[in-house]
């Protein structure tokens, strides 16, 4: 008997999960199967799945994020429930400026668009209109906490675990990345180019021992090097 294997799709104008099912080994589509997690409104994007606490089977429950209705959810994939958790209540960042209006991610609403476990198991999401990051435990959702960065609007995109074992996000409206010790919430800012260069997304190198860095508006690729702390351009 073959093994199934699944592609999990998130499909923000459905508010739902499209889930498309295949053969070990088949190069043949054997089902499709969409499961219906909100409104349309929420805005349903990205996805993770986490290993369940009590459970010895792994990969139980799928987390994602309604950007829209400012919430992050899990899906239990073994009975299909569905149970959702708001982000905490902030005072929204006003972020009006032409020099962020233009930037991706630039939604109304500001909420979360990316999330990623850490080596402990906390799952973080980038939170835009609380000019923060934040975090919860799996176990025990509903205590998610923030970490607040120093540089005002900097509009916080996408997530990366470094090779030195922090955090990294882009502050794309601010021309900088920071480093956050996932253990203690300690925040480092770094500027990584210069006004209006649009850094954009990160990736670890796969020797471990730098990052790169996309500057989206001047075509060119930054590395940082975590022991040296040096940084050079590519074009």
């Amino acid at each position: 008997m073959r093994k199934a294997k699944s592609l999990l799709l998130a499909l923000a104008g459905a508010a739902s999960l499209s889930a498309a099912h295949a053969a070990e080994g088949d190069p043949k589509l054997v089902r499709m199967e969409e499961i219906v997690v909100g409104e349309k409104a929420d805005g349903v994007c990205n996805f993770h799945t986490v290993d369940h606490v009590v459970a010895p089977t792994k990969g139980t429950d799928l987390w994602f994020i309604e950007a829209g209705a400012k919430r992050i959810g899990k899906l239990d994939l073994r009975n299909g429930a569905v149970s959702k958790y708001d982000l905490p209540k902030v005072e929204p960042v006003n972020y009006t400026t032409d020099s962020i209006a233009t930037l991706p991610g630039n939604d109304a609403g500001h909420g979360p668009c990316d999330m990623i476990l850490d080596p402990q198991g906390k799952l973080w999401f980038n939170y835009q209109a609380a000019n923060a990051v934040g975090y919860l435990d799996p176990a025990a959702p509903e205590t998610m906490k923030l970490v607040t960065f120093p540089s005002p609007t900097s509009l916080p995109m996408a997530l990366q675990m470094g090779g030195d074992g922090n955090l990294w996000v882009e502050l794309t409206a601010v021309d900088k990345v920071a480093r956050i010790d996932t253990k203690t919430g300690k925040v480092k800012e770094f500027t990584i180019g210069p006004k209006g260069s649009g850094v954009i997304g990160g990736a670890p190198s796969r020797k471990g021992d730098a990052h790169w860095f996309i500057l989206m508006n001047t075509n060119k690729l930054v590395r940082y090097q975590y022991k040296t702390g040096k940084m050079g351009t590519f074009v």
